[in-house]
């Protein structure tokens, strides 16, 4: 799974969370009441903090520990959704920006923006490269339903690289539920509006086991103990 996620930018493990796991999550997104006016939730792991019991569930620590190794640490959680009040559209892109708990000058950090609290920036190539999604599916995630769409291996293509999106040929990653989508920042994803008015609930988190320079630190990060579970 390493040297495919390396080659091609992505790769899917279905039925990584049981039934009664997805379960349990949607159960503590719903009871927290973050998510009633909200569609998207960034910091959403400060929001709906008992979560983290739920989703670093055993299973998912040795799928990560066996994958990746033990020195990776969270550094971004988002939960997005796309119901039927709230069906948009997402144009190509990268996933550029981490956040800092400061803003400083240091070479290779640029287009600063205060948001929230939070300090985002986009940092050097090499942190982001290093970066690791996993993106949790709380239910079905087809074609039909607002399922990510990624060009595979641009995530070699460096930064911002302009591509003629209408000769490419998009790869659909449809993912079960409970099944997760792990991917490289950098790789190129869009993804439609849902056509089946049907909830495409997920769970985004970004992991590095790189640190930043100069006094820097992420302004979510969250370690989590593989040997504890």
């Amino acid at each position: 799974m390493k040297n495919a996620l390396i080659e091609n930018g992505y790769v899917i493990e279905n039925d990584l969370f049981s039934e009664e796991s997805i379960a349990d999550i949607i159960q503590v997104i719903n009871a927290s009441k973050a998510t009633e006016k909200h569609f998207a939730i960034r910091q959403f792991l400060q929001s709906v903090p008992v979560a983290k019991a739920f989703i670093f569930n055993h299973d998912f620590c040795e799928f990560f520990k066996k994958t990746f190794g033990e020195d990776y640490f969270l550094i971004k959680a988002i939960y997005f959704d796309k119901p039927p009040n709230a069906n948009w559209i997402v144009p190509w892109h990268q996933d550029l920006t981490i956040v800092t708990n400061q803003k400083k000058e240091v070479d290779g950090f640029s287009k600063w923006r205060l948001k929230n609290g939070k300090y985002y920036v986009q940092p050097t190539p090499t942190i982001l490269e290093n970066i690791i999604t996993i993106r949790i599916h709380l239910d079905d995630c087809t074609a039909k339903n607002g399922a990510l769409k990624v060009i595979e291996g641009s995530h070699l293509y460096g930064i911002a690289q302009k591509l003629d999106f209408t000769k490419e040929k998009p790869v659909i990653c449809e993912v079960k539920k409970g099944g997760v989508l792990v991917m490289k920042p950098l790789i190129y994803h869009a993804s439609k509006r849902t056509e089946n008015n049907l909830n495409r609930r997920v769970i985004h988190l970004e992991f590095t086991n790189q640190a930043l320079p100069k006094g820097l630190a992420y302004g979510e990060r969250i370690d989590f103990l593989f040997t504890n579970r």
